[in-house]
């Protein structure tokens, strides 16, 4: 069932019965006033029994900063759990705030679901790529 917020709106998926892996849809405007509610519902799949988090961005139609740094939080929240998190990108408005701000580089994009599913999983432990080149290692 979507969840609503303000013109944004949230779908959680499963691709598959038995796949270790969820999908986030979002729809709409993520800015400062929809940002809280992706970070509300994105949090608890972190956390949970999910390997693989994919956040559909393909029918967002702005993104602003606040969104981008949800996603920034998420990735450090998911390399601390050893989940992949992967981002599909999409139309050009997410596009290039990912670009200007930088997170295109740290966040693990894609251009559409299917491919973000087909792509192996991260090696347990491994060293993602942080701010200005530096690396963080996987909190266990």
């Amino acid at each position: 069932m979507p969840v609503r917020c303000g013109s944004l709106s949230l779908t959680v998926t499963r691709p598959g019965r038995g796949t270790a892996a969820v999908v986030v849809h979002v729809a709409g405007e993520l800015d400062v006033l929809t940002a809280p509610a992706l970070r509300a519902l994105l949090w608890p799949r972190l956390v949970c029994a999910a390997r693989t988090v994919v956040v559909d961005l393909s029918q967002v139609t702005f993104l602003g900063l606040a969104g981008v740094r949800v996603l920034d939080a998420a990735l450090l929240r998911a390399s601390a759990g050893e989940v992949d998190l992967r981002v599909v990108t999409g139309p050009r408005c997410v596009e290039r705030a990912l670009e200007l701000t930088g997170a295109a580089s740290r966040l693990d994009c894609h251009g559409d679901v299917a491919t973000a599913l087909r792509v192996a999983p991260r090696p347990a432990g491994r060293r993602m790529r942080w701010w200005h080149g530096e690396t963080c290692p996987t909190v266990r």
